[in-house]
């Protein structure tokens, strides 16, 4: 029965050290990246709340990693991450038994470059970077407008994650 126990605890301690992290929170960034610049993203398209709600959305999911200080300058930072949005487009996903639409998928299309100031060197880029959601809407139509920008905002929330995964993360 002893010896039952030390090998569970054994296996515990083993386990503990075994290198498993959350998901989420790597980063190969070089070492001397602390402050990044992230700029308004730049709008080719004619949603005007949109660039603005990717940027802060972007900017508030590189400060709760924790780890780097944000700005919002292009200079003075040790990295600089911009963005094109490209094309927004909203489409109806599922229809009811009376032809209205019940979800919609938006689609945001980006170009994002991710540049080492220090070393002058894009350490991520992707120039059609292609984002989809899908949301439910209620059936009233007074309440399409609000929740398309409500779509915009959850869309943001999870395009930011999107991007920051795949530039710290390296995927």
């Amino acid at each position: 029965m002893r010896l039952w126990k030390s090998l569970i605890i054994l296996a515990l301690i083993a386990l503990a050290g075994c290198g498993y992290h959350l998901a989420g929170r790597g980063a190969f960034l070089p070492s001397h990246i602390n402050k990044i610049g992230i700029p308004m993203f730049k709008n080719n398209t004619s949603k005007i709340e949109l660039p603005q709600r990717l940027t802060e959305k972007v900017q508030e999911e590189f400060i709760s990693r924790g780890k780097y200080e944000i700005s919002s300058s292009s200079t003075e930072v040790d990295a600089l991450l911009e963005g094109v949005i490209l094309s927004y487009e909203l489409h109806p996903g599922s229809t009811d038994s009376e032809g209205r639409a019940t979800s919609y998928t938006v689609t945001i299309k980006t170009a994002i470059t991710f540049k080492d100031l220090a070393n002058d060197v894009i350490l991520w880029q992707n120039e059609n970077f292609l984002f989809r959601e899908d949301f439910q809407i209620s059936s009233s139509m007074e309440d399409y407008y609000n929740q398309e920008i409500e779509a915009i905002e959850i869309s943001a929330e999870a395009f930011a994650k999107s991007i920051v995964s795949n530039i710290l993360e390296g995927f």
